[in-house]
């Protein structure tokens, strides 16, 4: 008798293998027929899906075999892929959220340095201000110092002024009331001028002048014994000296 194999459905045997209830109750979606006769109507042999409860063929074995090794190959390259994806999504992941929080850091040492600046010159123009306020104070300070030592010096100064002004007017005032005032009169006047003349003229050869001295001496001695108003009479013997064109008297001998 010939016999051919039918089968209806091959589930995965990686997939969903059925437990031990499962395969007490046979499932019409997860059963096949096998040796059927070719001259006889189908005599379906029910076999739930478990090698051990299952009359194969002989040449099936080979193909069961085959279709695990299959199947954990396409089961071994899907959980390879997955894996490789999952790593590669978690990598990508990492990197992102490694990229993320350098940006933020970046950013945040940015905001930072903007505020930390912004501080350091809100707190340096705060001390400039206050430099330029104690400035000005002390600036104040040694002005109003200034103006009270000048006007101390000016007040010393007119009170000074003042007292050498009395002091003088005092001075030139017992002066005036301890020595009067005279009146001064040329004594033999005419013969003083032929004695200067002659000395003029005749330089370095003052005995030819001698005449007119004795003349000039009896003049005063007799002016002496006279006296004007009663009063003192003061001899002076001047030198004459012509300085541009001009005949100076310098008095070089004064006599009571």
């Amino acid at each position: 008798m010939a016999y051919t194999v039918h089968v209806m459905k091959l589930p995965s045997f990686l997939r969903s293998l059925p437990s031990k209830e499962d395969r007490r109750q046979p499932n019409p979606a997860s059963h096949f027929y096998l040796e059927t006769p070719l001259d006889s109507s189908p005599a379906y042999q029910h076999c739930p899906f478990s090698l051990s409860d299952c009359r194969l063929h002989p040449s099936l074995h080979g193909v069961i075999r085959s279709l695990r090794l299959e199947e954990e190959k396409v089961h071994a390259a899907s959980f390879a892929e997955a894996e490789a994806q999952a790593s590669v999504k978690d990598e990508v992941g990492r990197i992102l959220e490694l990229e993320r929080a350098t940006t933020h850091n970046t950013l945040t040492q940015a905001v930072m340095r903007e505020k930390v600046s912004a501080e350091d010159e809100r707190l340096r123009t705060q001390l400039y201000a206050k430099q330029l306020e104690l400035r000005d104070q002390e600036l104040k300070k040694q002005d109003a110092f200034y103006r009270e030592q000048v006007a101390r010096l000016e007040d010393r100064s007119a009170q000074f002024y003042k007292m050498t002004t009395e002091n003088y007017h005092k001075a030139a005032d017992g002066i005036n009331a301890k020595f009067k005032r005279f009146e001064v009169s040329p004594v033999c006047a005419d013969l003083q001028g032929q004695i200067l003349k002659c000395y003029q003229e005749h330089s370095g050869k003052t005995l030819l002048c001698s005449t007119i001295a004795s003349r000039y001496l009896q003049c005063v001695n007799q002016a002496k014994q006279v006296g004007p108003r009663g009063g003192r009479v003061w001899v002076c013997v001047y030198l004459g000296i012509r300085m541009n064109n001009l005949l100076v008297s310098i008095p070089i001998y004064c006599n009571l």
